[in-house]
């Protein structure tokens, strides 16, 4: 493929074979030293050589153009016979305004604005967003505040109208397809059964007046909107209920289905929770005035009939709770929110329910992140060309992961792919490395405390897939360790040192992934010392291997070169230079940005840095960046997660010396 800022055009990329054949074949090719906001134009250009004749055929594709925004360029290109078809960049947002910056993405223990904690309120999903209003929060009154939650991106927005019904706690809302439809509640001690509806469009609400019934007043009942009608069960009415109502908005008319006392249905009950799934109406929880409950029902209003799911009690459920948990439906899972716990204290944490699995599964843990368990360090993570691949690790000596998350930059959100002792996954581990080959993760060692590991594992992320491809003990393989360092040459996993049952080392293997086999290429000539927890970059040529950690727990600051073409090792920095960083460990504190290597923080035999450095290997120079200390930097810490996703660092978690974090940071160089 020919680029550049003309229809001349520049440098083509690099030639690519294809084989024989007819059928259509995707083109990939990684672009950089590209401006941002910069059109390119740019076409394909394929080779043929046609056996009947003994002749080449050069063909041209159409001039195309693309637009850079700062962000890495991710290009799918098809052509056919003679001329390319339609091709497609996408491209990320523009990167962020500065230089040299660091910018907090998630922060420690917080996941961004959230509603008040509160009880009683209601909610409902209308295609896209969680509309939640109202709720009691420790005054008789009540609240009429409106918010709006988006799953996508895992935040909360308070909304604003002119008209608002009056405060109230005990209501129930649903969703009809165009409108929210809101009735009853209870307001400074009287039970209401006025019915509203709300707009979304123009964030509007209107009261109605609806005939037939209506149902006795009352608070804390539930309902959802089947299709056709708005399904109402039970609720508060000075005792409780357990009748069941529809409601018609086409023709505004209520109609008793169920009576209250029918001992076929759930216990009578208020503060339940109800979503329509487009088959069945699921109920969750609620209090009938003795025990507090967690049970889950399903309703079928073809045949009029409930049906018992999961017990009260239910361990994997949600806890038992009450007053005003709320409800709604996305399309596949129910999502849960908040509520009063069984001491009475509210709560604000978010679960989704899976029907088809009939599972629940908690996302926002109360006053949490969305980050469950994520406080960690020793974790590895790759970036795959559209998101990070995070895996395992530890938050002390007892506590280890494996677990596996997707870290997605767009969005700024995480998305757990693999839960904690996933009997599929890699086993629990820390201090191990992790590679991107370009279509899976390559996962070597590790281990917990005392333990040591050389098994190898992929992982697919296509289809969410671990597959071990060396077994415990292999004796092909290098021998067991943690605290090793390793990179991907394009072709290959180097891997340098770690920690062994015979002590550190400075050995050096290949892991070829398309014959499974690891090569040892160790030699007697000049190599780095042996060493843990050095940091390691391939820039396209060679690998460049920083620091480390001695046996006698010296910090390092060399800074070796290795080409694999001769595969021989040079020092080019030696240890305690002048003009370098100071000697430090950390195992992915450096990443390669195209042009240079950048590194941050790492400890120096317990003190540790929150300093940023450049290296040049053209000028074969460092140059500090950012000082130790600087209070808009991340905290000091080690055995974080850094990776380049093709415009900036993206750094996860690490440790202090005396605290665990789960802070994401972005720095822009």
């Amino acid at each position: 493929m020919n680029t550049g800022p003309t229809t001349s055009y520049g440098a083509a990329t690099a030639h690519q074979s294809l084989g024989s054949g007819s059928n259509d074949i995707d083109v990939f090719t990684n672009l950089t030293g590209l401006a941002s906001n910069t059109t390119y134009n740019y076409r394909l250009v394929t080779q043929s050589y046609i056996m009947e004749t003994s002749s080449t055929v050069i063909t041209y594709g159409s001039n195309q153009t693309f637009t850079t925004y700062g962000q890495p360029i991710v290009a799918t290109n098809s052509f056919g016979t003679t001329y390319g078809t339609n091709r497609t960049f996408t491209t990320g947002a523009p990167a962020p305004d500065g230089s040299n910056t660091w910018t907090e993405k998630i922060s420690h223990w917080t996941g961004g604005s959230v509603p008040a904690s509160r009880q009683s309120h209601s909610a409902v999903w209308d295609g896209t967003k969680y509309i939640m209003f109202g709720g009691f929060d420790g005054n008789a009154t009540g609240m009429n505040n409106l918010w709006w939650y988006y799953p996508v991106t895992n935040t909360w927005i308070q909304k604003y109208t002119a008209v608002t019904p009056t405060a109230r706690f005990g209501h129930t809302m649903v969703w009809d397809g165009t409108r929210v439809i809101m009735f009853g509640g209870i307001e400074n001690g009287f039970f209401k059964n006025d019915l509203w509806w709300y707009n979304p469009t123009n964030n509007t609400w209107t009261e109605q007046n609806p005939t037939g019934g209506p149902p006795t007043a009352r608070y804390n009942h539930s309902m959802v909107w089947d299709g056709a009608n708005v399904i109402m069960f039970g609720g508060w009415s000075g005792s409780n209920r357990n009748d069941l109502w529809w409601y018609n908005p086409t023709d505004n008319t209520w109609t008793q289905k169920i009576a209250n006392g029918d001992p076929s249905s759930p216990t009578a009950r208020y503060f339940a929770s109800m979503v329509w799934d487009s088959n069945r109406v699921i109920l969750f929880g609620g209090y009938d005035a003795t025990n507090k409950m967690n049970d889950l029902w399903w309703y079928d209003p073809t045949g009029n009939t409930w049906t018992q799911k999961i017990a009260n009690g239910d361990i994997n459920s949600p806890s038992q709770r009450y007053d005003g948990h709320s409800m709604a439906w996305d399309g596949t899972e129910a999502i849960m929110f908040g509520g009063k716990a069984s001491d009475g204290n509210p709560l604000n944490d978010l679960w989704w329910y899976d029907p088809t699995g009939n599972t629940w599964a908690e996302k926002i843990t109360q006053n949490g992140t969305g980050l469950p368990t994520l406080l960690r360090s020793a974790h590895s993570m790759v970036w795959d060309g559209t998101k990070g691949i995070m895996f395992g690790g530890y938050y002390n000596s007892t506590t280890y992961y494996n677990d596996l998350w997707w870290y997605e930059p767009i969005s700024n959100t995480w998305t757990q792919k693999k839960t904690n002792g996933d009997a599929g996954s890699p086993a629990k581990r820390a201090s191990f490395p992790m590679v991107w080959n370009g279509t899976e993760a390559i996962m070597f060692g590790g281990g917990e405390t005392g333990t040591r590991s050389n098994e190898l594992w992929w992982y697919t992320p296509s289809n969410n897939t671990w597959t071990q491809k060396k077994t415990e003990g292999d004796a092909g393989s290098p021998s067991q360790r943690f605290w090793s360092s390793m990179v991907w040459d394009g072709n290959k996993a180097i891997l340098f040192g770690g920690d062994t049952a015979a002590g550190f080392k400075n050995d050096w293997w290949w892991y070829y992934p398309i014959t499974n086999t690891w090569i040892d290429k160790t030699t007697t000539a000049i190599s780095p010392s042996a060493r843990v927890w050095g940091s390691m970059v391939w820039n396209g040529t060679k690998v460049i291997l920083f620091g480390g950690k001695l046996a006698d727990g010296t910090p390092k600051n060399d800074l070796w070169w290795y080409d694999p073409a001769d595969n021989t090792w040079t020092e080019k920095i030696p240890n305690d230079a002048i003009g370098s960083p100071v000697g430090r460990w950390s195992p992915y504190m450096t990443v390669w940005d195209g042009a240079k290597v950048i590194m941050f923080g790492g400890n120096n035999a317990g003190t540790w840095y929150n300093d940023l450095w450049w290296y040049d290997p053209t000028g074969n120079t460092w140059t500090e960046k950012i000082t130790n200390g600087a209070v808009s930097s991340p905290s000091t810490r080690e055995s974080f997660s850094m990776i380049w996703d093709g415009a900036r660092a993206i750094m996860f978690g690490g440790w202090n010396g005396s605290n665990f974090t789960n802070e994401l940071w972005w720095y822009q160089p």
